[in-house]
């Protein structure tokens, strides 16, 4: 149960009580007792029924009631308090409190204007109420001409009821986002502290045992050793993928979400990092004139790494560009190719489709004798 939510049932279950009290200790006229042992029992299954929803109504409600029970439920919430007011003498009602509270919801979950909207419909409805319901109801005003304080205030109620619950809304959603972003932070910091110790350690040591296969394997075969250099051939690229695939979890999109770092840095930071694993040349281009928004650049940030391990791990080249054009962003090698059809499509090839199909960008594949190209293009952002 999320805290708006408990927040509305826990004061109005408070409200609930404050009649109670009024209705054992008679602090009412007796006119407006005369239904309230019928009026309690009724609004106390009211609140048993909403305090149980959340956690055991709702996940068993058909789908036909997810369009209208936001406004259903509030809808019937405020009736039966407007309900409680006329039957227990309008005015002098014990159930004020109580029905008063209807306006928590809607303004703790809908803000300012929930709390407009909320409290200008029972105000409305209430002033109605009294004045239809005649026993029990107080005059407006007494004999002097003076009004009486209650007729300003107590349609005034909601309203600053609602306001202060859409403000302590706010607060809440706000607290949220930090405690997310504090989540974010705290875990982004951990994963850098982690990718220092991986690049001082494991990332090196990685490196340095793919140069020594790629030394052993030229040694080798300078010694006419064909079964070792067979064999060390096929050690070298697993050596070479491991690597890969450690800085490629190295690797946070975060700073480019965050507007701290453009693509053109990231990318090149990347072509850096893949030459120095693979040592093959990695050539990153950048025409003049590109942007793109920081969300846009995480996306294509990780669609990049995808295409750029692809290529170093498969395609069998020993250079790969990089060119971020206006509109598109382009990965060329010039390996073997492969057919698409004589291929079964492996988790990058997946991730790539994926990402591409989240956020709404052209994703095309070109693969021939020499080589392939991978091409990402989306709408400019414009001014």
């Amino acid at each position: 149960m999320d805290e708006p939510v408990l927040i509305s049932l826990t004061l109005r279950w408070f409200g609930w009580v404050v009649a109670l009290v009024v209705i054992i200790m008679e602090a009412a006229p007796p006119i407006n007792l005369r239904n309230a042992p019928l009026v309690l029992g009724v609004t106390g299954i009211q609140l048993l029924v909403m305090s149980a929803y959340p956690r055991y109504i709702r996940p068993w409600r058909p789908p036909s009631m997810e369009r209208i029970a936001p406004l259903l439920w509030p809808t019937l919430d405020m009736g039966f308090a407007l309900w409680s007011i006329a039957a227990t003498g309008g005015w002098d009602s014990p159930f004020y409190h109580f029905a008063l509270t209807v306006v928590l919801a809607p303004s703790l979950r809908y803000g300012l204007m929930g709390a407009l909207i909320s409290s200008t419909l029972f105000s409305a409805f209430y002033i109605v109420v009294v004045k239809h319901t005649l026993e029990g109801f107080g005059p407006a005003y007494i004999a002097d001409g003076q009004a009486k304080p209650d007729l300003v205030s107590t349609p005034l109620n909601p309203l600053m009821l609602g306001l202060y619950a859409a403000f302590l809304g706010e607060v809440l959603k706000k607290l949220h986002r930090e405690m997310k972003r504090s989540e974010l932070l705290a875990a982004e910091n951990e994963r850098a502290r982690m990718a220092r110790d991986i690049h001082d350690g494991v990332s090196q040591t990685l490196f340095m045992l793919a140069m020594s296969l790629e030394t052993g394997e030229v040694l080798a075969e300078k010694e006419g050793a064909s079964k070792t250099t067979e064999h060390l051939k096929k050690i070298t690229p697993v050596a070479q993928k491991a690597l890969i695939e450690l800085r490629n979890a190295m690797y946070s999109a975060e700073s480019l979400a965050q507007g701290e770092q453009s693509l053109e840095e990231a990318i090149a930071q990347l072509g850096r990092d893949y030459h120095s694993a693979t040592g093959l040349v990695i050539e990153c281009t950048v025409e003049e004139g590109f942007k793109c928004t920081p969300q846009l650049g995480s996306v294509l940030f990780r669609m990049t790494q995808e295409a750029l391990s692809n290529a170093c791990q498969h395609s069998g080249g020993d250079t790969i560009q990089v060119s971020l054009g206006r509109g598109e962003l382009v990965v060329r090698d010039n390996g073997k190719g492969f057919l698409r059809d004589s291929i079964k499509p492996g988790r990058g090839l997946k991730n790539l489709e994926n990402r591409a199909l989240e956020a709404g960008i052209e994703q095309s594949i070109e693969s021939g004798r020499e080589g392939t190209i991978v091409t990402f293009r989306w709408s400019e952002v414009k001014g």
